[in-house]
């Protein structure tokens, strides 16, 4: 038997009424008679918010980039202007995006014009959107980076110091969400040839997957050490990353909106072609998750893209479109909380 009570009528953890000792649930919010018994459910992947997705920067055409941060409702799919000026530094294609539970932050990318990859990450308050520029560097300036968070740590993992794919780097890098400082280079296993490859994670691991085909993992008790863990799937890359909490997705990739692959987080197997297809035929997408759903935003095909998809995290079906951007961008990144 499960009874609900405003969480306000209770005074202590455990309480009597009508003469039966009732215990309240914090995690879910239940009260349930002394004698029962439960399971609580396991955390939500660092990687997935409860309200809110962000879109972050991007261009709407040659030349024409966008410095402004854009938020929407995971509910309703509305979508408001945070800020529009004085974000990031004109972020082009390829910055990464992590969040802690009070932070958005965003790390690399490719300023245009007049044309270089940068190394700075910025940081946004939740609470009021209000970037805060230059609070570290990443190792090295780099373009096409892959991020995943951890509950105390962003990652920056691979991408290039040019904007093509000569400058291609396996670097880690690892900056704290508890103070302000410089990453560090932990690593240089990750994907050498992953620029504009996806990131996705679950508690335990994080991943970098899609180009050329490979896709690795770290996990963060060790995440010094990487396994590959898919030697020749397709190659998939310029998509987005997101995490359900038992899989790991890349959407919207190179190639045509068909291009969904999926993993599991429980085993090392080769990437497998899901079904479900985005509303448009898009790349250069930004990405955002929430508990129950992955959220695509903006994208290019010949012309940038206001919408905003949603992709159930319970099955593999197609999206819907479920709101749009003020403005067409692609190039964007995305994050949530």
């Amino acid at each position: 038997m499960t009874q609900k009570f405003p969480i306000h009528s209770l005074k202590v953890a455990n309480t009597t009424v009508d003469g039966t000792k009732l215990s309240y649930d914090f995690y879910s919010g239940v009260v349930r008679l002394s004698t029962d018994t439960f399971t609580a459910a396991p955390l939500p992947p660092y990687a997935q918010g409860t309200s809110t997705g962000y879109n972050i920067g991007g261009r709407t055409g040659p030349g024409v980039t966008q410095n402004r941060l854009d938020s929407f409702s995971f509910a309703s799919g509305t979508t408001t202007s945070v800020t529009t000026s004085g974000l990031f530094q004109y972020y082009y294609i390829g910055a990464q995006s992590t969040a802690s539970s009070t932070n958005g932050y965003m790390a690399g990318g490719y300023y245009w014009p007049p044309g270089y990859t940068i190394s700075g990450i910025t940081k946004f308050p939740f609470s009021s959107g209000t970037p805060v520029l230059g609070i570290g560097n990443m190792t090295s300036a780099r373009t096409g980076v892959v991020g995943s968070q951890s509950s105390t740590h962003g990652y920056a993992l691979t991408g290039s110091t040019d904007s093509g794919t000569s400058g291609r780097t396996s670097t880690v890098d690892k900056y704290p969400f508890s103070s302000d400082t410089n990453a560090t280079d932990i690593a240089e296993s990750a994907n050498e040839e992953a620029v504009w490859a996806q990131g996705s994670n679950n508690n335990e691991n994080f991943y970098v997957t899609g180009y050329s085909g490979r896709d690795r993992k770290s996990s963060f008790a060790s995440d010094t050490s990487w396994t590959l863990i898919n030697p020749a799937g397709p190659s998939l890359y310029q998509g987005t990353g997101h995490s359900s909490e038992t899989d790991g997705y890349i959407t919207s990739a190179y190639g045509g909106f068909a291009n969904r692959s999926k993993f599991p987080f429980s085993s090392d197997v080769i990437r497998s072609t899901v079904t479900g297809n985005t509303t448009e035929a898009r790349t250069y997408v930004a990405g955002a998750n929430s508990t129950t759903d992955g959220f695509v935003m903006g994208g290019l095909n010949n012309v940038g893209s206001t919408t905003i998809d949603k992709y159930p995290h319970s099955s593999d079906t197609n999206a819907t479109d479920v709101g749009e951007l003020i403005v067409a961008v692609f190039g964007a990144t995305g994050t949530q909380v």
